[in-house]
């Protein structure tokens, strides 16, 4: 009885819906074997929602492979020129989209430093902007002392600059950055009033 009940497990096993089907699969996949290779091999493109993925027959692509050659000018048909100039079109279209959206954010930000950045701060950054070559922290110093006694407040002007990529400071070296210099050009020549 033992034996008849574990045989009967064993056909329930094997006679349920997924080795079945794995079984006709592979039946058929031998019976039709190069029906479907000759399918395959026939077949040239997929067109798809949006586009088309073209694909060219193993035998054609391993004989090109071998000669190294490119796609002749009479091998690409007027509509895969269409489609190339389409997408060449749209990835202009989305460069100048990039670019007006970093604009924007530039924008963004510069109008975030004219409220963040005291106007001492801004004059400093003006004042370092003079200088086409890089100045020495010493000398910053030795300037701005008479007008900011504390070296706290000279040191967190230059924190304040470099944290936000106005200026670079290496090396015991003060340059201002492209950044620094586009957002003064954008924020115009301070007033003398804010100066003080």
């Amino acid at each position: 009885m033992e034996v008849a009940n574990l045989v009967l497990e064993y056909l329930k096993v094997f006679l349920s819906w997924p080795p079945v089907l794995g079984a006709l699969a592979i039946v058929l996949l031998v019976i039709f074997r190069e029906d479907i290779k000759a399918l395959l091999l026939r077949l040239a493109s997929i067109k798809v929602a949006g586009g088309s993925a073209v694909f060219s027959s193993q035998s054609e692509r391993s004989e090109r492979e071998e000669r190294r050659e490119p796609l002749r000018a009479e091998e690409i048909a007027a509509e895969d020129l269409e489609e190339i100039t389409e997408v060449v079109n749209d990835a202009k279209v989305l460069v100048q989209q990039l670019e007006a959206e970093r604009a924007t954010s530039l924008t963004w930000e510069f109008r975030f430093l004219n409220y963040f950045l005291v106007a001492r701060t801004q004059f400093v950054l003006d004042w370092l902007i003079q200088f086409p070559q890089p100045i020495a922290a010493t000398f910053y110093d030795a300037h701005w002392n008479p007008h900011i006694p504390s070296a706290r407040e000279r040191n967190a002007i230059i924190a304040a600059l470099s944290n936000h990529h106005l200026i670079q400071f290496q090396n015991g070296m003060i340059t201002v950055t492209p950044k620094g210099r586009q957002y003064s050009e954008w924020r115009g020549p301070m007033a003398q009033n804010d100066r003080e």
